[in-house]
Order: structure tokens, then sequence, then C-alpha cells
């Protein structure tokens, strides 16, 4: 006849001496259950313990799962942080936050339009170049024309005129006969340098041209201004105007003032 376990009450197999659930024996000195199992043993009874432990379980993980994120979003809370404007739901999905966009991407940001202006381009003439200024030639009392400045002679014989005007301003009998040539010098005396010029003063000295002449010396055309005591001037003229030629012996920078043509004559007009 079929007998159960006394230990967990399974059904022992025919002739088996261990049980096949836990392995107890089955021994005649031990007292066996008869007829039917009792209603707590048998592989239902396991069945519904084993359900029973599962349905545990699955509540001890989703209470420590609803723990955690109800941690973690209180520490998000807490600190005001953000997961690209969203934070955790009670079971851990990311959801938009109140007050927050909607779309689960981070806001972009965009630069403000740039503004442009079209301007019409503004030509400024380009202004004439300005043309070099020839060199000036002469001072305060001897001048020259722009024709005769092209003469590579030209600040020699400035020079030159400038020094034997002013000695004659300055009564320098010496300085006067300096600036000639010996046959030049032999044609006024100092006597007669002091009474000639004793109250002459040159002005307005101008080198009109410098042409060569035919025997090779240099010809200076030079006007100028006189005043002097009338009984000084010619004609008793107190201001003159003088046309006269230099003849100038040498070469540039040593030129000295020659003895003039016989027939050379000079000119002059009262003021």
């Amino acid at each position: 006849m079929s007998v159960y376990c006394t230990v967990c009450g399974t059904r022992r197999a025919e002739s088996a001496n261990y049980c096949t659930h836990c392995e107890a024996g089955f021994e005649e000195s031990h007292p066996t259950r008869s007829t039917e199992a009792p209603a707590s043993y048998g592989q239902g009874w396991y069945v519904g313990a084993t359900v029973a432990l599962a349905v545990a379980v699955t509540l001890v993980i989703i209470g420590l799962n609803a723990l955690i994120v109800h941690s973690v979003n209180g520490t998000i809370e807490d600190s005001d942080s953000r997961i690209f404007g969203s934070k955790l739901d009670s079971n851990g999905y990311v959801v938009p936050a109140e007050g927050n966009p909607t779309s689960e991407e981070a806001p972009t940001w965009s630069p403000p339009p740039t503004e442009y202006v079209t301007t019409e381009p503004t030509f400024e003439p380009t202004p004439d170049p300005t043309p070099t200024p020839e060199p000036t030639l002469g001072n305060e009392l001897v001048s020259i024309t722009p024709e005769a400045a092209q003469n590579p002679a030209a600040s020699a014989v400035i020079e030159l005129l400038t020094t034997y005007y002013r000695a004659i301003n300055d009564h320098d009998y010496l300085t006067y006969q300096a600036q000639q040539t010996r046959a030049a010098q032999a044609l006024l005396t100092r006597p007669d340098f002091a009474t000639g010029f004793r109250s002459t003063v040159n002005s307005e000295v101008v080198v009109q041209a410098l042409t060569p002449t035919a025997d090779g010396r240099l010809l200076a055309s030079v006007t100028f201004t006189s005043n002097q005591d009338a009984a000084d001037g010619p004609k008793s003229q107190t201001c003159t105007r003088w046309a006269v030629g230099k003849f100038l012996k040498g070469r540039s920078p040593a030129l000295l003032i020659d003895k003039a043509p016989k027939t050379y004559k000079a000119t002059f007009d009262p003021c």
C-alpha cells in the first residue's frame, strides 16, 4: 500500500527506500502515513510556496527601485539640476521639466542676424602730383630769372655779384677790387671809388640772362636800382634804373668781373 514521506509529505514510489524529494529514508521504524496525503503537503504546496516567495522578492525589488528613484529625484530637484532641460519620473524615465521646452534635445543657440548696410563706394579724386619746386637761387640783394637759373654757372654768378654790390654799398674798396680781374681793377682807383660811390646804395639786382660771348667769356645781363645824392648821380638823378653787362672771365666757381669791350655802353633811366 502506498505511503508518504513523514518529513516532506512526498508520495513514496513503490519499493523506494529513500524519498525522491528530500532523500529521507523510509524505514520500518518510522511511522508512515497511509491513504491520502495531508492537505499541506505534496507538490501543490511546494508550487504555492515558490510563487509566494517570488512575489515577495518582486515587491522588495520594486520598493528598492522606488526608494532609489525618489532619492535621485530629490537630489536633482535640490540642486536644480537638469538633463537637457528634463528630470526623472517615479519610474526612472526622463520627462520634460515644468516650464522647460518639451523637446528632448538641448536648446540650440543661434547668433542674432547680422545687419548688412550696403553703401555706395566713394571715390575721391586723385590729387594732381605736386610739382617739385625748382631750386630757388638768389638772396635779398641779388635774384635771377628762371631762364638764367638754368645755366650751370648761375650759383657762382649770384655769389660773385652779391659780394660785388655789397662792397659798393659798404664802401669797401678792397673787396670791390677782389671781385675783378687786373684789367678791370685798373679802371677805378681808390680815390675815384670813394668819390663815385660815396652816397650810392644799390638794390633790386636781377640777373636777366647768362649768355656766352664770342671770346669765351660769360655775359651776365644785369638790371639794378641805385639811390644816391644828386651830386653823385648821372644827370643829377637821385634814383636811377640801370641795365649793364658784366663780362665774366674764368671757370665756375672761380669767376671774376672782367673789363668790358670799348664799344660797350651801359644804359640808365631815372626812377
